[in-house]
This record gives C-alpha cells, sequence and structure tokens, in this order.
C-alpha cells in the first residue's frame, strides 16, 4: 500500500492514498489543505448565515403536509431530499420573512431591511449603541424613530411573529411603542410600564392585556408575540426570553390598512420609545415555542 505521510483525512495528507480519497489535490495543488474552513467562524457575516439555518430548520418541523408538497415535488425532480430543497428556496427567499431590521448600523440615515423584501426605513435622530450581538438602535424616547413606507409584505393575512430584543434605558413613557403598524399590530408598553402586544383583527382589536410583564431597566430581554387567528382559543401568545406567559383569544384575519410602519414610536409618530432596540423581525406564520427559545438563547452564536 502506498505510503501515507500524514493522517489520512488531514487536511495536509499526502500520498497516492490520501488524494484519491480526500480530493485535496488537483493539478498539483492541494485544495482541501488551502480552503477547508474561514480562519475566524465567528464573524458577523456567519453569524446571520447560522441564523438563516436555524430557521430553515425550526421552520421545516413545523409545515404542514400541503407546505411541504412543493419541495417534495422539487426533490424529485432535482433528486435531492425535500429537506434540502425547502432549504435551497428558504436561503434564497428567506420564505415567511415579513421584515428584518438588525439595526446595527444606519447608513445615509437608513435603516436596511436584510429580509428578500428590502423594505428599507428612514432613520430619524436614532443613533448605533452597542447591542446584544452586534450594534443596535439607540432611541431617545423624544423624537427618535425608524420609519417604514407601508407595503404589502408587512401585512400579514391570519399568522404572524414579531420579535426583537430591547433594552429600557429607565422607566417607559406611559404608552410607548417599541414598533407599530398602524391599526394592524403594535408593540408597546401600557400606562404603569408593563410591556405587551396587540393585534386588529377585520373585526377588532386584541390584546395581550393579561399577559402583560414589566422589564427592568438596563437588562436585556427578547419579547416575542405570535397570533394565529385560525385558532378557537389562545390565539395571540406572549413569550419573554423565550418562556412562554400566557395568551389571549380572539379569532379573524387581519385588518389590511396602508398604514406606516415605525420602529421606536406609533404609526402617527407619537408615544416614543426611549432604550434599546436589536434584531427587529416580522415572520408570516407562528414560530414554535422551541424556535422562538432558540431566538432567545441566540444559539447561532
Amino acid at each position: 500500500m502506498p505510503r501515507v505521510r500524514a493522517p489520512l483525512f488531514g487536511f495536509s495528507a499526502r500520498g497516492t492514498l490520501a488524494n484519491s480519497l480526500t480530493y485535496s489535490r488537483r493539478k498539483g495543488v492541494h485544495l482541501v489543505g488551502l480552503v477547508p474552513f474561514h480562519l475566524d467562524s465567528k464573524t458577523l457575516s456567519q453569524y446571520y448565515q447560522r441564523w438563516r439555518f436555524q430557521d430553515a430548520a425550526f421552520i421545516w418541523h413545523t409545515l404542514t403536509t400541503a407546505e411541504r408538497a412543493p419541495y417534495i415535488a422539487d426533490a424529485s425532480t432535482f433528486r435531492i431530499s425535500p429537506w434540502s430543497a425547502w432549504l435551497r428556496s428558504y436561503l434564497r427567499d428567506q420564505t415567511y420573512l415579513m421584515a428584518e431590521h438588525r439595526l446595527d448600523s444606519f447608513p445615509g440615515g437608513i435603516s436596511i431591511d436584510t429580509s428578500s423584501w428590502a423594505q428599507n426605513g428612514g432613520v430619524t435622530n436614532a443613533t448605533i449603541a452597542q447591542g446584544i450581538i452586534d450594534q443596535c438602535g439607540d432611541f431617545n424616547g423624544i423624537n427618535a424613530e425608524i420609519e417604514i413606507t407601508h407595503a404589502a409584505n408587512l401585512l400579514p393575512t391570519d399568522a404572524f411573529t414579531l420579535a426583537c430584543f430591547v433594552n429600557l434605558d429607565g422607566a417607559p413613557n406611559a404608552w410607548a411603542h417599541i414598533a407599530d403598524k398602524g391599526n394592524t399590530y403594535r408593540l408597546l408598553f401600557d400606562d404603569a410600564g408593563n410591556v405587551y402586544a396587540s393585534i386588529f383583527r377585520t373585526i377588532g382589536e386584541v390584546a395581550g392585556w393579561n399577559e402583560r410583564i414589566a422589564l427592568t431597566p438596563g437588562a436585556w430581554y427578547h419579547v416575542a408575540y405570535t397570533y394565529d387567528g385560525n385558532l378557537v382559543a389562545a390565539n395571540l401568545k406572549t413569550f419573554i426570553n423565550g418562556v412562554y406567559i400566557g395568551a389571549t383569544t380572539g379569532a379573524g384575519v387581519f385588518a389590511q390598512p396602508a398604514t406606516t410602519m415605525r420602529i421606536g414610536s406609533a404609526f402617527n409618530a407619537g408615544n416614543p420609545y426611549s432604550g434599546l432596540i436589536d434584531q427587529y423581525r416580522l415572520y408570516s406564520r407562528v414560530l414554535s415555542p422551541s424556535h422562538i427559545a432558540a431566538l432567545a438563547a441566540r444559539m447561532f452564536l
């Protein structure tokens, strides 16, 4: 047998047998030895790519038979697994991701929507501060906000998830809004400083009034809310730091007004929020409790 002068599957393996098994040499160049991995596997871009893979894996396990059907058909056509067909689609289109504002920079006064919709927002008086992952948006509680023009992708039909990280500067202003898509969905504080969410259906509002919870200033929290208008009960669910808090009943479909969405204030620019916001995301489906727990724990890091 030909002699192998390094571990058989090591990146520096040499010799006839090693080359034939690892495909490490082509035209005299040891390819595997040159480019096996990035030197730093924890760059910011790789964090976000792992986040994409994490989303894809969790959502795949919640797809119904009907939702999986097109990926099963693609798998047969391209001779790949249904999971591979779904992953390819999700990484390309970010299926079910309605908006993603990382809030880690505001180039030219713009908040970049890194979802496939690219629905960017105009920044007014918000600045950049240290976030929970990288940088984040800092809102002054007076006149700082991000305005995002109405678009169809910001309007869910009968299911959605809203999630972000927040860190209060101090006791919140009464009725301060973290985010608001006027008369569709909003995330805010009541007059006693408790955070909650509400959604607007065609037949009226559903507010998570019984799931309100106080947040301690100076601490990071992951807040997430899901709504499934097809359920008979427990439609609007509240999760804080990945932990299920409770639910409010109210079936129905979302109202569809052509209103502005704002981050850091109400949709009419009132009720400003004071503090930090990071990784603001909207999905057009209900994320599973385990998926939300993974987002809160930042398992992709």
